[in-house]
């Protein structure tokens, strides 16, 4: 059923197969020797994965990595590596709790990324990250120049026996229940196919779960107008510079690692990806901020910047911080946050997009490991696809707000917003409460739900 379903036409181009198995750890050898080796140690749930090469060519890309390296043998790596797995395969490793118990796969055929959360259930998450499908052509010359670059879909495969994994395409997410599934990528949308047992699909676009049997599939359509830019376009980069080990004022692009780093009044900072800082990162009034795959060990502050566009896989170990920015559009994406979020007080031309699907690009949203509120702000706010350890709270804010498909372990509270056009709140889950009430305009509420037992006011207009 797999190898009739990989031949048909919506699978053409780029296929990633997965075989999942839920195993003890294995008995842990070193690699081979040379610069992809490395050292192989048992998996620690949302910290570091096993990889081991089992056959043909496999890279591998650390967060703090400038570039890929050639994987020998075993090698472990940080949750959030990129894995091309295009001409070769791998088995993956990764841990289910904190008593050594583990879950394998074996996967080929495509890139990705490796996601987990340090707390749960040891749930892995794969991100497609291959070329996109190609899907518009607007001129016969353009049609011509990248006849033989065009990709007209990509998909990834999995089989797994009861293990933990869910696999991301742009326009939904598809939990595994001990399948045998696929998730393609073409141009009409995420296809995903079940060949045996059950999987969830969660729709992107409307928050709505569907739950397939053996046989079934279901489409989550790409949207007929292309989603609206949600960020401006940047003036390309010049070469970046070395951050100072003990401290940087940042105004221009920089990599490397440095200690704190402080964005001044009116400057444009870019920080590469692989960049570590070691303290805090503080965006002053007026100031700009955009970096993609940046560890930060301490806190992210800004306070009346003029915007901030952070994503592509970072951390952050203490809180992120933002209150009273002045433009934007800003967006909050693919980060962990171990931390608390607090937005606060920003004006009126200052959108904000947290994990919002147009904004990140199709990956995923925040992890917070404290809680995520938004206050007091008065331009249009999107809060989609983000995990929240803590309570997920939007209050006081005068703009239009549009809240979906976000988990949070403690309660869900939408309350006494002024939005200037009717909001959403849909397809949230809440391990506490979910209370929507005394907003105005109604903001309509639907497909939410509360933990076992406890108050929901979610699926109604409020």
């Amino acid at each position: 059923m797999l190898s009739r379903t990989l031949a048909a036409p919506c699978a053409l181009g780029l296929a990633l197969a997965v075989a999942a198995v839920a195993a003890p750890a294995p008995a842990i050898t070193h690699g081979s020797s040379g610069p992809g080796a490395g050292t192989a140690r048992a998996p620690v749930m949302g910290r570091t994965a096993l990889l081991e090469r089992l056959s043909g060519r496999i890279l591998v890309k650390p967060p703090a990595a400038r570039g890929f390296m050639a994987l020998h043998g075993r090698r472990t790596v940080p949750i959030g590596t990129v894995i091309d797995a295009s001409h070769g395969t791998l088995r993956l490793l990764t841990a289910l709790s904190l008593h050594r118990r583990t879950q394998a796969a074996r996967i080929w055929g495509d890139s990705f990324r490796v996601l987990q959360n340090a707390t749960g259930n040891g749930m892995t998450r794969l991100l497609l990250v291959g070329a996109r499908p190609s899907c518009a052509v607007r001129s016969r010359a353009r049609a011509a120049s990248t006849r033989r670059r065009r990709v007209k879909s990509r998909g990834l495969w999995a089989e797994d026996d009861h293990g933990l994994y869910s696999t991301y395409g742009a326009n939904s997410v598809a939990s595994v229940r001990g399948t045998r599934w696929g998730t393609i990528e073409s141009c009409a949308g995420t296809r995903t196919v079940v060949s045996r047992g059950r999987v969830a699909v969660r729709d992107l676009s409307n928050g709505r779960t569907v739950l397939l049997g053996a046989g079934a599939s279901y489409l989550a359509p790409t949207p007929a107008a292309p989603l609206p830019a949600t960020t401006e376009p940047i003036p390309p980069a010049p070469p970046a510079e070395p951050l100072n080990p003990r401290s940087t004022s940042c105004n221009g692009t920089y990599s490397g690692s440095g200690r704190e780093v402080t964005v001044p009044a009116g400057a444009l900072c870019r920080l590469l990806a692989g960049t570590v800082v070691s303290g805090n990162l503080h965006v002053e009034r007026g100031g700009a901020l955009v970096e993609q795959g940046v560890v930060i060990a301490g806190n992210l502050q800004a306070d009346g910047a003029a915007s901030i566009r952070i994503g592509g896989g970072g951390s952050i170990g203490g809180d992120l911080q933002m209150q009273g920015l002045t433009a934007g559009p800003d967006s909050l994406c693919d980060t962990i946050v171990k931390g608390n979020v607090q937005v606060q007080d920003d004006g009126p031309n200052a959108p904000l997009h947290i994990g919002d699907l147009g904004a990140c690009a199709g990956g995923p949203g925040l992890t917070v490991g404290g809680n995520l509120e938004v206050q007091n702000s008065a331009a249009d706010i999107t809060v989609a696809g983000n995990a929240v350890r803590g309570n997920l709270q939007l209050h006081d804010n005068a703009a239009r707000l549009t809240v979906t498909a976000n988990r949070a372990g403690g309660s869900i509270q939408v309350h006494d917003n002024s939005v200037g056009l009717a909001g959403t709140l849909t397809g949230n889950t809440a391990g506490g409460d979910c209370e929507l009430a005394n907003d105005s305009p109604v903001i309509t509420g639907s497909e939410n739900t509360a933990g076992p037992g406890r108050h929901n006011t979610c699926n109604a207009g409020a």
